[in-house]
C-alpha cells in the first residue's frame, strides 16, 4: 500500500542549508559592520544634512539631536503642518517664527523653507537651553 505522506528528508535538508546560509550572511554583516550602514541609511536618513550640520555646529548643538527633533516633529517632511499651525521640519508656529525673526533681525521668512526652519529651530533650541540651563528642560 502506498503512503500518502511526503518524504520530509529533502525539506529538512533545504531547511538546514538555508539556516546555515542565513547564519553566514548575518555573521558577515556583523563582522564588516554592514548592518550599521543599512540601519543608518534606510532607517535613519540624514536628509537636509548640510543645513543641519551647519546650524547644529553654529549653535553648539548635537547634530543627532537636531536630526531627532526633525524626525520626531515632521518625519523630514518640510511641508508638514500640525493641527495647531506649527510648520515645517522642526514644527515652528508663526508666532514663534516672528519672535525668532525679530531676535535675529530677519524681515521676512518662510517656515516651510528647510534652511530657514532648521536655522530658526536650532536658534530656538539653543536659546531655550541657555534660558533653562538644561537640554532636557529646553526640549
Amino acid at each position: 500500500m502506498r503512503s500518502f505522506f511526503i518524504d520530509k528528508k529533502p525539506f529538512n535538508l533545504v531547511y538546514k542549508v538555508l539556516t546555515v546560509v542565513l547564519v553566514v550572511i548575518w555573521s558577515l554583516f556583523a563582522l564588516f559592520g554592514v548592518h550599521r550602514f543599512i540601519t543608518i541609511k534606510y532607517l535613519y536618513p540624514l536628509k537636509f544634512s548640510e543645513q543641519v550640520f551647519y546650524n547644529a555646529d553654529y549653535y553648539s548643538l548635537d547634530r543627532a539631536l537636531v536630526f531627532s527633533v526633525i524626525k520626531t516633529e515632521s518625519s523630514f517632511n518640510e511641508r508638514a503642518t500640525s493641527s495647531k499651525g506649527a510648520k515645517g521640519l522642526m514644527q515652528i508656529t508663526d508666532k514663534t517664527g516672528e519672535y525668532i525673526a525679530n531676535l535675529i533681525g530677519k524681515k521676512s521668512f518662510d517656515l516651510y523653507d528647510a534652511s530657514t526652519n532648521i536655522n530658526f529651530g536650532c536658534y530656538y533650541i539653543n536659546r531655550l537651553r541657555e534660558q533653562f540651563l538644561d537640554m532636557e528642560t529646553a526640549l
